[in-house]
């Protein structure tokens, strides 16, 4: 059992710097505002940007862990709303009831472990940690709000003589104003591992000690993406009609790839990534770069947002050393006008609070020692119904296949002890069900297991 409401959780290693309370920004309700997606899309690559109507996925595996993680029988869909990223906390964001509130994180990102289990309950592949694996493409949702298009500069010219003394003179002039996105990628080598007490809930993040303030970067990094944003990439905010509009954002970081990995290093296959938004005009205090409510208010700085998932009183648990949290970001506070890092090194994890917030990407990877037949699966559609269920009354669970199959459907417990187990002979190809008497079951949390020798499917209920 993955999602546990957990209290008075007490972080120990890689977090004993992080002495005081994380500081919440009130998540307002015009954030939570999606709009539609742009029928055109911004592909970034390291040989040039280019934008598409359509995108081509990869075959081998596409990951997106906010989907998997839902499971939308359990807990349902994860609210939304948009981080705005910012390494200068005099950012402010206006809204049309007038509040306004300050933007503070400067980094979010993201580790991604192909070993989760969470991953089977939709079925994406779930690799095991000697499945060493290249890393295709990494897309999210993004939002750039270009409010300023051109700053003036001021550039010395040259000195010259009047009555005796040398004065200065300059040359002023309007340049382009050109934002940076900076996307880096981390393997093994260059994240940090660290638990809380108990040893069960597991979470990654770059490695604190090779982060840089004055940069904003981790030299540990693998490697670094520098996305340059111009006059025509922005206005993806419909800010007079209320609503956010998105564009997919795809990264392919060349030779980018897990490590291979040994029976002793079973955390060798996770990789992560960073986003880093820095203004090319920095703000000045009380400048406002996100306005709802225009014309009573001037934006002035340019901003950049991505699109984060949350759920109420759900923190990310995991149960086993096998498998690593998948969401870190880096919060900075205002104090008397001054950014400050609020007592934190670096990055900190969204696993140690009572609301998960992750970061919605998608991730396509390629394994080097598994076809793409091999990931295709043959058992789909996996449905438990009634779920939850009552004790006593049968559940039924129901599944395709995409061939005739011997198939065996085991039920275990949270301590994975096998409670049911029935098996099949010739099931027919197409749509197949399977009732579960439960008047034997405890109360609890079980997961359901449809083996077959076309593939295999994984889903959770619960007994109440």
């Amino acid at each position: 059992m993955k999602k546990l409401l957990l209290t008075g959780l007490v972080l120990v290693n890689a977090l004993a710097a992080f002495a005081q309370a994380p500081q919440l920004e009130r998540i307002h309700p015009q954030d939570t505002k999606i709009g539609g997606i742009l029928p055109e899309q911004r592909i970034h690559t390291p040989q040039g940007d280019f934008i598409t109507t359509k995108r081509a996925e990869t075959l081998s595996g596409q990951y997106n862990y906010v989907t998997s993680y839902g499971e939308t029988q359990m807990i349902g869909e994860a609210s939304t709303y948009v981080r705005w990223l910012t390494e200068d906390t005099n950012a402010l964001t206006i809204y049309t009831d007038g509040n306004s509130g300050r933007g503070y994180i400067h980094t979010m990102g993201s580790v991604f472990d192909p070993k989760d289990s969470s991953f089977q309950i939709t079925g994406q592949p779930l690799l095991t940690r000697f499945n060493p694996y290249i890393v295709d493409t990494i897309r999210w949702l993004q939002f750039y709000v270009r409010n300023a298009d051109s700053m003036q500069k001021i550039q010395f010219r040259d000195s010259v003589m009047q009555d005796t003394v040398k004065v200065a003179t300059y040359d002023t002039f309007n340049v382009e104003i050109v934002d940076t996105l900076y996307v880096q990628y981390f393997n093994f080598q260059g994240l940090g591992f660290a638990s809380v007490v108990g040893g069960t809930n597991l979470f990654g993040y770059p490695n604190p000690t090779t982060y840089r303030a004055a940069t904003l970067l981790n030299s540990s990094a693998l490697y670094t993406d520098t996305i340059l944003f111009r006059t025509g990439d922005g206005d993806s905010v419909d800010r007079f009609a209320g609503s956010l509009y998105s564009r997919l954002t795809g990264v392919i970081p060349p030779n980018f790839k897990s490590l291979s990995t040994n029976a002793a290093q079973v955390n060798a296959n996770v990789v992560g990534f960073s986003l880093v938004f820095k203004n090319m005009l920095k703000p000045a205090l009380n400048d406002t770069f996100m306005n709802w409510n225009e014309p009573t208010y001037r934006s002035k700085i340019n901003g950049y947002g991505v699109r984060a998932h949350y759920w109420e009183n759900t923190p990310i648990v995991s149960e086993t050393p096998y498998r690593y949290n998948n969401t870190f970001w880096t919060p900075s506070v205002l104090k008397n006008g001054v950014r400050t890092s609020n007592g934190w090194q670096s990055y900190y994890p969204t696993s140690i609070y009572t609301t998960s917030t992750l970061l919605g990407y998608w991730i396509d990877i390629t394994t080097e020692n598994a076809s793409v037949e091999a990931l295709k699966n043959g058992v789909a559609d996996l449905k438990v119904f009634p779920n939850p269920s009552n004790q006593g009354q049968n559940v039924v669970v129901n599944f395709e296949l995409n061939d005739n199959a011997t198939v065996s459907v085991e039920v275990m417990d949270i301590n994975g002890r096998v409670v049911s187990l029935q098996k099949m002979n010739n099931m027919s190809r197409g749509i197949n069900e399977v009732h579960i008497p439960t008047q034997d079951f405890a109360a609890g949390m079980y997961m359901v297991n449809v083996k077959s020798s076309v593939g295999t499917q994984t889903a959770k209920f619960i007994v109440r």
